[in-house]
């Protein structure tokens, strides 16, 4: 019935995926995913910090779980082009993130003391711009080829659409959030650890007359007398009025003697 009416069918090709196939395509997904994450993770180790690595890698693999959620739910056929879609969403969102890190990089020099927050806010704003343009320019030629290039690269375009999108949010929402948590915990730690190192160095500080005496022992032996003396003197000072006061009593009451004697001597001396 289809070839009276359509005329005669020519077969190009015929591509048939079994269990094996699918087996391999999955393990060469998976492979490629992760040697590519590998080498973005020390490309980026040796550019910037290892921080800045980890996160980069953190976003790659937030873009590859959302993009192959999407597909799954949407019952998309793995095939080789879903391995080429999902390598080359894994390179284009760590270019927009290297991109994103790199102006951290620039105002981290510039800026020494402001906050690292800040730092991170200022530089996200300053490429938000590009990004968004950036953005924008692809998935324009990625709806194109969704609407126009035909069933052969509508399922390639879809996941490259899904992917690019993701991954223009993980750069700006998912890998500069993590390296901003990342560098507040190590300050933290750095804050609580230098007290304790401090209190463990210090020792209870000497009482003033045990530090006199390990300072100068000899002056602290010889000032001894020299209060002691002090203290005699002040003594002496204080009885002395009573020792003058006892000393006129005696002289009074000597005196008081001494006068009925003369009057005796006296009166002897008439009778004679």
């Amino acid at each position: 019935g289809l070839e009276m009416q359509f005329g005669k069918f020519l077969f190009l090709g015929r591509e048939v995926v079994g269990p094996v196939i699918g087996r391999e395509l999955k393990k060469k997904a998976l492979v490629g995913t992760l040697l590519g994450c590998l080498g973005i993770l020390l490309y980026v180790r040796i550019s910037y910090e290892f921080r800045f690595a980890v996160a980069g890698v953190a976003a790659l693999l937030h873009d590859v779980l959302v993009m192959a959620g999407m597909l799954s739910l949407l019952q998309v056929e793995v095939n080789s082009p879903f391995v080429a879609a999902l390598l080359t969403v894994i390179g284009y969102s760590i270019n927009d993130t290297v991109v994103i890190f790199d102006r951290i990089r620039e105002n981290m020099k510039l800026r020494r003391r402001d906050p690292f927050d800040a730092v991170v806010e200022d530089s996200l704003w300053q490429t938000m711009t590009r990004s968004i343009n950036t953005v924008l320019t692809v998935e324009l030629t990625l709806l194109a080829l969704f609407f126009f290039g035909g069933a052969t690269i509508h399922d390639f375009a879809l996941a490259l659409l899904i992917g690019v999108t993701t991954g223009c949010y993980s750069s700006i929402f998912t890998a500069s959030p993590i390296v901003v948590l990342w560098r507040n915990a190590s300050d933290r730690r750095r804050r609580v650890a230098v007290p304790q190192r401090g209190a463990r160095q210090t020792r209870p500080a000497p009482k003033p007359l045990q530090a006199a005496r390990a300072a100068s022992p000899t002056a602290v032996a010889g000032s001894q007398p020299a209060s002691l003396g002090e203290e005699t003197g002040q003594e002496a000072a204080d009885t002395a009025p009573a020792d003058e006061a006892a000393a006129s009593v005696a002289e009074e009451g000597a005196a008081a003697k001494r006068k009925p004697a003369a009057r005796k001597t006296g009166k002897s001396r008439r009778r004679h």
